[in-house]
């Protein structure tokens, strides 16, 4: 049975549908080619530095990193801006936000 490769297999996809190879790859985040293949095979998993110039580079946040892409289809521009910007608020925050957004359906 085969090793589940979450962040390998993502950024192999993501990879894909840019259409870039991992020397283009490496070009642009500067991530050497060696550990890009490494981690793409699973071999290698990034630092959380290194997983954020990645998901820079793509222009997604890190938890739309770990995200199925058929759900960030079903998502309206608007939504996904709500899910970049909740990146950054702490947990106090977070629950002040959804109590918030909880009165609108009040």
């Amino acid at each position: 049975m085969r090793k589940q490769n979450i962040i390998g297999d993502r950024l192999y996809n993501l990879r894909m549908k840019s259409n870039l190879t991992i020397s283009e790859l490496n070009k642009r985040t500067d991530i050497s080619e060696g550990y890009l293949s490494d981690m793409e095979n699973g071999t290698k998993q990034p630092s959380i530095k290194m997983l954020t110039t990645i998901c820079d580079f793509f222009g997604i946040t890190i938890s739309e990193f770990f995200v199925d892409d058929g759900m960030l289809i079903d998502l309206s521009e608007k939504q996904r801006e709500l899910i970049r910007l909740s990146d950054s608020l702490n947990d106090n925050q977070l629950d002040n936000l959804n109590e918030f957004i909880k009165g609108f359906y009040k």
